[in-house]
């Protein structure tokens, strides 16, 4: 009679830890999720951001009468291709690491991945957009030798500085976040490895 007791209570108990267990994992999986998620949402309105500098860079062209160049219009426009094409994979990278699908060891690499890509792809655009500059700069003083307007130099150090500082800012907001999604999916990964 005691050993039944004893018996029926300890399976109610080990179905209640079982239960709060799987609770509690559900739990992390969907902070997990919902922070991957909102990151996803910031580093597509920082995408926003970067295109604040090709603004600038057309005003650049257009105030420096280089505008009837076909030359520039091409570099503006591989630009925003290459930029382009360097945020799809990102993004669906992220979408994927959102979805959580994947065993926790195959997120963290999918979160490397992504910290490899996004150094990568900034390296990328930085270079890039010095590219741009140096091209504009050829492009001008081959039409008229060394004879460049303060007011050209006052939007391309403007356009320069606002890229920096845009770009600091997104590499600080996107290294945090990334730095946050990695620390909960360690905590996952000891909660897991807790409950083996």
């Amino acid at each position: 009679m005691e050993l039944e007791k004893l018996q029926q209570s300890w399976e109610k108990l080990s179905s209640r830890l079982e239960r709060q267990g799987t609770l509690h994992r559900n739990e992390l999986h969907a902070i997990f999720e919902n922070k991957t998620t909102s990151y996803a949402r910031q580093t597509l309105r920082n995408r926003y951001l970067s295109y604040l500098v090709y603004l600038f860079t057309l005003v650049m062209i257009i105030v420096t009468d280089l505008h009837t160049k076909p030359l520039c219009w091409y570099i503006v426009a591989g630009a925003l291709v290459i930029d382009i094409l360097l945020a799809i994979p990102m993004y669906n990278l992220l979408k994927r690491i959102a979805r959580f699908e994947e065993n926790i060891a195959e997120q963290e690499r999918m979160i490397l991945s992504y910290k490899k890509m996004f150094i990568r792809n900034s390296i990328l655009m930085g270079c890039f957009i010095a590219s741009i500059f140096v091209a504009i700069i050829i492009i001008n003083t081959t039409n008229k030798p060394l004879e460049v307007s303060s007011y050209w130099w006052l939007w391309l150090g403007a356009t320069i500085l606002l890229s920096i500082v845009i770009g600091k800012v997104r590499f600080a907001q996107e290294k945090e976040q990334i730095d946050e999604i990695q620390q909960r999916l360690t905590q996952l990964k000891e909660w897991e490895s807790e409950m083996k």
